[in-house]
């Protein structure tokens, strides 16, 4: 290939990612490479002449675009790209802002050296020597390209560059190394092209066998350099000279020969014993080579993450995860998802000091403590649902305590600012809601506007969950989320009842016989039915109140009858998997955040016009309860005694927050109420508590959703692969899946163009009969941790760790669907033969 014709390919793959390129050009060397891109359909205008004319010319083209998904404009300049003040001076500077540039300001790979080096990386020392003297010209380095030729080798490969003939040789596929073995011509120019190219010693790199471990044992060696071991350098290897197209080589055998690649690496690693070598101490950037290097940067990742260092963690990170190792390895691609996590979690940590939250604890929390309990709840979520967890011997467990125990730290700091600051103003917070208030303020008046509306209880929606589900419904909708203050304590019968309307009768607690029961008026309020006939006495036949389960059973089509102006809508489902902490949020979760939203969306096609979702109380989630957790209770009588509060009278004391008449917002026939001013708990510790006055548990989310006028279905197209293939046998039960998402096929609506918009998919795994579910997906950095689908740009193509049963052997079928209308996108068959407990092969 010659160099203008690599600076072609170059220019039309920046056009592939950009739609448009603006060419500065001012020693007119690229003017001919330019002009021919014309021919591979490519418009390319000429802006060197009168800037007025040039200027209409790329307007009328620019606005083509978006009419012509085809359309590739390509701007030619003859003059540098102007800086700073100058740019105010050239007309056509608006139009290089919208565009991409060719060379990126400040890009060193840009460049006319580093180009030619890019173009020939097997002639790097000749390159280097031309550039010596000077900048060579177009035909000078166009002649470099053509100067060394084997014939013989491109007549039985049909590739005439070096490097194409090395892949094409070592692709498993095909017999061309049998081939070029069997003539002796051909034999002799491969020594040649090894020698001369590569410059491995003549002779050294006769099999595929031995050219696959030259090549990737070369690249490990040269990134070692000094550090290699005496006994290692015996082993035949590339010269540092060579180091350049030793690595360009190998990244092409990475990307064209997948399999081939993963495959021979870890063979030539075992054979050579070079997983013993510890890459520890080496400061050179982590390298890609081989999987055990992968394993020890993810090592050395964790150790970051656990030292507290987000830069270096990220850093590493970064390196890891862009591996070939990460992307196809499902145990390790899952596991550096959740350091990807547990590194978000630090640098969350970072971001919200609680010694910020001053006067302020309601901003101050929907600004950046709410990130912290997601990013915590996310880590938590990720690797729960980790095939292995120490991949490789990497213990991911031992981190997640380190970090579970600086999110208890933060956790008493952030309460022991709040408490100050309730002790200080009192409880509700400026510019809240108070629970008791937000169906006068909220629902009354949109039902006054006469709109439907389908009320959602939600029982302990804490206002971070409510924040990403905002989030997950603005497609087509409009979304608003205020933050209300529940009332004290954070329990169910109590905040349930004052989301009710008030009815002209006051809210109260009576305690009676170690009990106590929530009052309107006279009308007692302990149960759901309760609840349901205090809605109903207040609406009547214009009012339908059930549970979120039965309201999903509710068909398109069969709209409730016109008299219906007001739905309620109750969910526990998240308070019940909260008494098992871990399937809260581990894994069960997601599937209650799904119907969540899945029963707003219903509302919509029941006919409602507006959908409000609140909630009673939220929680807290302290995994790992430790001494100190248990707070006594001050002297005085305590009538009612649960986990994180108490009814009676108490003399003051330092460890509790007493709050009595007009700061509870209800009448009590109990001296007070009180609450630990930690995050820890009179009786019955657990991972899952609710009761207690902090921003988890008495923050609430008043989330309105109205429909927005329609949008036009927007299509795209999703595709699943197991190497390429539709049906596959697989040997491992964490299996990487391919999944493109294009731009033709079913359709899922998009509030705008779906070019570069996120779509989610739902993916399940499913046994032979297409309902028991046999796995699922993997962390991975798409993954949604609040529901669980995939959420991933159009244009991409990536692969994604799915995980098995551990009992699960014979057929499965991985599906994506459109988790909206249940459509599926594409499908897959693996057949699970597990021969042994290692890798798939």
């Amino acid at each position: 290939m010659s160099f203008s014709s690599y600076l072609q390919d170059y220019l039309v793959q920046r056009l592939s990612e950009e739609r448009g390129l603006m060419v500065f050009d001012p020693h007119r060397r690229y003017r001919e490479i330019c002009d021919a891109l014309a021919s591979r359909g490519v418009t390319v205008l000429d802006a060197c002449g009168p800037t007025t004319e040039s200027r209409d010319q790329i307007a009328r083209a620019w606005l083509q675009i978006p009419h012509d998904g085809s359309l590739q404009l390509l701007v030619y300049r003859d003059r540098a790209a102007a800086v700073d003040e100058e740019r105010l001076l050239d007309p056509l500077s608006s139009f290089s802002e919208l565009m991409g540039v060719f060379p990126r300001p400040g890009a060193a790979h840009e460049n006319y050296r580093s180009l030619a080096v890019q173009a020939y990386p097997e002639l790097t020392e000749e390159v280097e020597s031309l550039f010596a003297h000077g900048e060579p010209a177009v035909s000078v380095l166009d002649a470099l390209g053509s100067g060394r030729t084997f014939p013989v080798l491109a007549d039985i490969t049909g590739f005439s560059s070096p490097r194409d003939i090395v892949i094409a040789l070592l692709d498993s596929r095909s017999d061309l190394f049998t081939r070029v073995s069997a003539s002796p011509a051909a034999a002799a120019e491969l020594d040649a092209l090894v020698s001369s190219v590569l410059g491995i010693p003549s002779g050294t790199a006769s099999t595929p066998d031995a050219l696959w471990r030259i090549l990737l044992f070369s690249e490990f060696a040269l990134a070692r350099g000094e550090s290699l071991p005496p006994a290692y350098r015996q082993v035949p290897h590339a010269p540092p000279s060579r180091a350049q197209a030793i690595s360009r080589l190998n990244d092409r055998l990475r990307r064209d020969l997948v399999h081939d690649y993963l495959d021979r690496a870890e063979t030539i690693a075992e054979e050579l014993g070079l997983a013993a070598l510890d890459d520890a101490d080496l400061e050179t950037e982590p390298a890609a080579t081989f999987r055990f290097q992968n394993v020890q940067t993810l090592r050395r990742a964790v150790e970051a993450v656990s030292a507290g260092d987000p830069e270096a963690a990220a850093a590493l990170v970064g390196a890891g995860r862009a591996t070939i190792w990460a992307e196809h390895d499902a145990l390790l691609s899952a596991a550096w998802y959740v350091v990807q996590q547990a590194r978000d979690m630090i640098e969350a940590l970072a971001a919200a000091p609680a010694d910020e939250i001053g006067q302020d604890p309601v901003g101050w929390y929907r600004r950046r403590g709410l990130c912290v309990d997601r990013a915590y709840r996310a880590l938590v979520f990720s690797h729960g649902r980790l095939p292995d967890e120490e991949p490789y011997g990497v213990d991911l467990t031992a981190l997640l305590e380190s970090l579970s125990n600086a999110y208890r730290v933060w956790i008493g700091r952030v309460q022991s600012a709040l408490i100050g600051e309730v002790r200080r103003a009192g409880w509700p917070p400026d510019g809240t809601i108070r629970q008791d208030r937000i169906f006068e303020r909220v629902v009354e008046p949109l039902l006054a506007e006469g709109k439907r509306v389908a009320y959602f209880l939600v029982d302990a929606l804490r206002y971070e969950l409510a924040d990403s589900l905002a989030e997950k419904l603005k497609v087509g909708r409009t979304v608003s989320l205020e933050v209300g203050a529940a009332l004290i304590p954070t329990k169910t019968p109590l905040g349930m009842a004052a989301l009710g309307p008030e009815n002209r009768a006051k809210l109260a607690v009576r305690i009676d016989g170690g009990g106590w029961k929530v009052f309107r008026g006279d009308q007692a309020l302990a149960t759901a039915a309760d609840r349901d006939a205090w809605f109903l006495r207040y609406k009547g036949d214009q009012c339908v109140a059930e549970t979120l389960a039965k309201w999903h059973k509710r068909k398109k089509g069969s709209p409730l009858p016109d008299t219906v102006s007001l739905a309620v809508i109750r969910s526990t489902e998240i308070d019940s998997a909260g008494e098992n902490a871990d399937a809260l949020l581990r894994s069960s979760l997601e599937n209650l955040m799904n119907e969540l939203a899945a029963g707003v969306r219903k509302s919509f096609d029941l006919g409602f016009d507006a959908v409000v979702v609140t909630a009673d109380h939220g929680f807290l989630y302290l995994p790992q309860r430790v001494a100190g957790d248990h707070v006594t209770l001050p002297p005085g009588n305590a009538v009612v005694r649960h986990d994180r509060f108490a009814f009676g009278s108490f003399e003051p004391a330092e460890q509790v927050l007493m709050l009595s008449g007009s700061q509870l917002g209800y009448e009590v026939n109990a001296e007070s109420v009180i609450v630990p001013v930690s995050p820890g708990v009179f009786a019955h510790p657990g991972s899952y508590t609710h009761g207690g006055l902090s921003l988890q548990e008495a923050l609430i989310p008043i989330l309105t959703v109205q429909a927005a006028p329609a949008q036009r279905a927007r299509a795209v197209a999703v595709s699943l692969r197991y190497r390429d293939r539709k049906e596959a046998r697989v040997t491992s039960l964490n299996p990487a899946v391919t999944i493109a998402v294009g731009g033709e096929g079913k359709e899922l609506d998009f509030d705008e163009s779906w070019a570069g918009q996120r779509v989610e998919i739902q993916i399940v795994v499913v046994a032979d009969d297409n309902t028991t579910e046999v796995g699922r997906v993997g962390p991975n950095e798409f993954l949604d941790t609040d529901t669980g689908h995939l959420r991933i740009r159009t244009g991409t193509t990536t692969t994604i760790p799915i995980v098995l049963d551990e009992e699960h052997r014979g057929r499965c079928t991985v599906r994506a669907l459109n988790p909206n209308t249940q459509v599926e996108y594409d499908s897959i068959t693996l057949d699970v033969s597990i021969l042994d407990f290692g890798m798939e092969s």
